[in-house]
This record gives structure tokens, C-alpha cells and sequence, in this order.
């Protein structure tokens, strides 16, 4: 039986966002990438999955069927939850600012 199929018989959506709390990263992904394949998937439950090959822990933020609708639930929980970073290229404007204003 396909993955697909077993998906829809078991009403188990085909991606789930998760969150890393050991990198405070989210990541989108295919439900199959979750070890336990038994439980009954609900958002918040940390669970195992097999990210690039290593057996790590993440909390399921969100379940869909459609990647879209995650990137926007993603975008919403990052910028609430997730501390903001400055990329180099504003951080070095910044401090070029800061010293012409010296």
C-alpha cells in the first residue's frame, strides 16, 4: 500500500511544520519522516524524526496537506515566537552608520 493512500485512509495529513527547539529553527516536511508511525499526529506533540539522516526531536506545529498553507503558518509562528536576527549586510550598514555619526 502506498504512503499516499495510507495517508488518506487514516486521515493523516501528508506535511507537518516543525520546530526544533535545540536550533530554534522551523522546518516543513513529509509526516513520513516522523519514527513513530503509530501515534495519532496532533499539533503540539514532539515526536522523532529522521532530519538528514539523524534522530532528532521536534514539535509539530501545524498539519497539512497543502506546503502553502504551512509556509504562511510559519512566517505567522516565526515572527511571534522566534527571536529576529540581523542579516550581515544590515549589520554592517548599521555600523558604518554608527561611525559616520561619531
Amino acid at each position: 500500500m502506498s504512503l499516499r493512500l495510507l495517508c488518506k485512509q487514516n486521515r493523516r495529513p501528508s506535511n507537518a511544520l516543525f520546530y526544533f527547539r535545540q536550533e530554534q529553527k522551523t522546518g516543513i516536511a513529509p509526516t513520513r519522516i516522523i519514527i513513530e508511525k503509530q501515534l495519532d499526529l496532533t499539533v503540539g506533540m514532539v515526536v522523532t524524526v529522521n532530519w538528514d539522516g539523524e534522530k532528532v526531536e521536534a514539535e509539530i506545529l501545524a498539519l497539512d496537506d497543502d506546503v502553502k498553507v504551512l509556509n504562511t503558518k510559519d512566517l505567522e509562528w516565526s515572527k511571534q515566537n522566534l527571536p529576529v536576527t540581523m542579516s550581515p549586510e544590515s549589520a554592517n550598514a548599521e555600523e558604518k552608520e554608527s561611525k559616520i555619526l561619531q
